[in-house]
């Protein structure tokens, strides 16, 4: 799965970053990322004011919802959108992912989802914000219905991952991982040696994504 290199740093914010976003979207961006700003000043910023950042190297690339269908790679795509499932981030739509020129896809603002964002997410599939084109979903299938043991492989990795507390604090994503793709039921389906044509188009169906068409 495509990543960046990181580094923490302890930083004092002078840039205006809610005027910045307020450019976009004039009330509402604007004022949510004060909020925000304001939240993590009062709760994590050091006595001289400073507050941790994360830094990371650079990715050259676009938004996945500027991308051609050529363009993205399909199990690229697919990793990033079980990822932030499992994980339990708000909003994954086509912003908040990119795309390199080899099809290389990077998950960003990776928020972490309330409570009440993951109950109004169980029913949504992978994908919990604004649509993805269907053209660029239908990549994502195609690897799932092609290679099932692969997508199984990368379930199980996920599944033996130590999360930090931060994440998985007071069991918010035990409902998440108890429903498909991450339910042993899946693992069995996808791992079978013969693939039951029914129950795939009902997994891609309860996932949101488009069946293939044989």
């Amino acid at each position: 799965m495509t990543h960046t290199t990181f580094t923490i740093q302890w930083l004092l914010p002078t840039y205006d970053y809610a005027e910045v976003a307020a450019r976009g979207n004039p009330g509402v961006w604007g004022n949510g990322v004060e909020k925000k700003l304001g939240r993590a000043k009062r709760d994590y910023a050091d006595n001289n004011g400073r507050l941790p950042v994360q830094l990371v190297g650079v990715f050259e690339g676009k938004r996945v919802s500027d991308a051609t269908t050529e363009n993205v790679n399909g199990w690229e795509l697919l990793q990033v959108l079980i990822f932030r499932k499992f994980v339990g981030s708000a909003d994954t739509n086509a912003f908040n992912m990119m795309v390199d020129s080899e099809g290389r896809v990077l998950s960003v603002d990776e928020t972490r989802a309330s409570a009440q964002q993951l109950v109004k997410y169980a029913n949504k599939g992978l994908i919990t914000s604004q649509n993805i084109r269907q053209d660029l979903l239908a990549k994502a299938a195609e690897v799932m219905w092609k290679n099932p043991r692969k997508v199984c492989e990368f379930l199980e990795r996920l599944r033996k991952l130590t999360m930090p507390e931060t994440i998985s604090d007071g069991g918010r994503l035990s409902n998440v991982h108890a429903r498909a793709p991450f339910d042993d039921k899946t693992l069995n389906l996808l791992r079978g040696e013969n693939q039951d044509a029914l129950a795939m188009s009902a997994l891609m169906r309860a996932l949101r994504l488009p069946v293939p068409v044989a």
